[in-house]
């Protein structure tokens, strides 16, 4: 079957999204360099690829200057000519399902639920969360219009999905509860760990603790600034530990600004905690891998969920993990964690502090988290996606491309 993976490309500074669709992206071309699956990959774009050696894989970018031969562009024209009053849209729509076509595009792969190509070729989709129905008082799921832009897009693109996956069952059951989607087209897949650079020497771990500033207990949080990743009340949870405890701990707040960044640094100023805080923005990987590696726990108090990336990579850096208990928490990161409940700065506090008292608990988090990404690797997450479209091959067999099926 020949499958189109819809690549929408974005920076590094996007965070977690990134991480995912450019380590899946790696995976899939690797996989193809040294085994293959029997399907024929090609990867559609609407951006550069930034340097990813994709090998043999075909790239079709779907760009309004890709060339097109003779007949495509007398295809347009005609259409152009039969659609004045057609809006842009609907012609890029046809432009795009003509590219498709003429590929021979069989099954769609959406990484990223971004913008939806066309609903005339199956597509399975991945779900990441769908807190703007759980909690729509956040302005990033709400305001300018973004709550009817994504529960527009996530009504259609999850009632048609041949497949849709999702890391947990708190996500299938979200799925099915809001959009009515039968159980048997809900893959759960548990998200993989992503690939971190671990390959860095006591120097360079000397000058990027340097570079920051952060001494022998630092707390890390790497996590852009949006009001739901509930900055807030960490550092309410970092005062408490300095007036009551008279413990300092440094934090860092990694990741790129969304606008909430200059409240969380007055936050700080009225808590009389900023020396203790740095947020240095966004930073390279090999950096973040280091201060996972050095630091004293992780810190993920985020309100939305189910699956969440940064707790996966503490654990592959055998750091210990505080975490939010949002719904499909515990099911993601098992044992391996302390949960704590993001609206509540007592239980955050107490959190960190009993991990500082019980260093032998500390390192019983970290032999758990190893544990618990033991299967969680890049290749069987792409295993399920292959699976599931070796079954519909099957299906998908039943017609052809080249044909225009009208109902009468």
């Amino acid at each position: 079957m020949k499958v189109g993976i819809y690549i929408n490309t974005v920076l590094p500074e996007a965070g977690g999204g990134y991480t995912f669709e450019s380590q899946l992206l790696n995976a899939i071309i690797t996989h193809q360099k040294q085994n293959g699956s029997g399907h024929k990959f090609v990867l559609l774009v609407n951006s550069g690829m930034q340097d990813i050696d994709v090998g043999n894989i075909k790239v079709v970018d779907l760009r309004e200057k890709r060339r097109f031969c003779l007949a495509n562009k007398i295809r347009f024209y005609i259409l152009f000519l039969c659609r004045k009053a057609a809006s842009r849209k609907t012609l890029e729509k046809s432009r795009i399902e003509n590219i498709l076509r003429t590929e021979g595009i069989e099954f769609l792969i959406y990484i990223k639920q971004r913008d939806l190509l066309t609903l005339d070729v199956p597509y399975m989709t991945i779900v990441w969360d769908l807190q703007h129905r759980l909690q729509p008082y956040f302005p990033e799921v709400s305001n300018h219009h973004i709550w009817k832009q994504r529960e527009e897009r996530q009504k259609i693109l999850l009632q048609r999905a041949a497949y849709i996956l999702t890391g947990t069952n708190a996500g299938r059951k979200q799925i099915e509860r809001f959009y009515q989607v039968p159980t048997e087209r809900i893959i759960v897949n548990p998200m993989p760990v992503p690939g971190l650079i671990k390959d860095f020497t006591d120097e360079e771990i000397s000058q990027v603790l340097a570079k920051y500033r952060l001494g022998k207990n630092y707390l890390l949080y790497p996590a852009q600034f949006w009001p739901h990743k509930n900055h807030a009340t960490l550092l309410k949870a970092v005062e408490l530990l300095k007036s009551r405890y008279n413990l300092l701990f440094d934090v860092i707040l990694t990741g790129a600004d969304h606008g909430n960044k200059n409240h969380i640094q007055y936050i700080a100023q009225k808590l009389g905690i900023t020396e203790q805080i740095r947020m240095p923005g966004f930073i390279d990987r090999k950096e973040l891998s280091i201060l996972y590696k050095k630091a004293f726990a992780l810190i993920y108090v985020t309100f939305f969920g189910p699956d969440n990336l940064p707790p996966l990579e503490a654990f592959a850096f055998g750091c210990p993990v505080i975490a939010s208990n949002v719904d499909g928490a515990e099911e993601q990161l098992g044992n391996a964690a302390l949960f704590v409940n993001p609206h509540q700065v007592d239980e955050i506090t107490e959190s960190i502090y009993k991990l500082y008292q019980n260093p032998s608990l500390r390192n019983e988090l970290i032999k758990k988290g190893c544990e618990q990404i033991n299967s969680l690797s890049q290749y069987n997450y792409l295993q399920k996606i292959i699976s599931a479209l070796n079954e519909f091959e099957i299906i998908r067999n039943c017609w052809s491309s080249s044909e225009a099926y009208i109902v009468k």
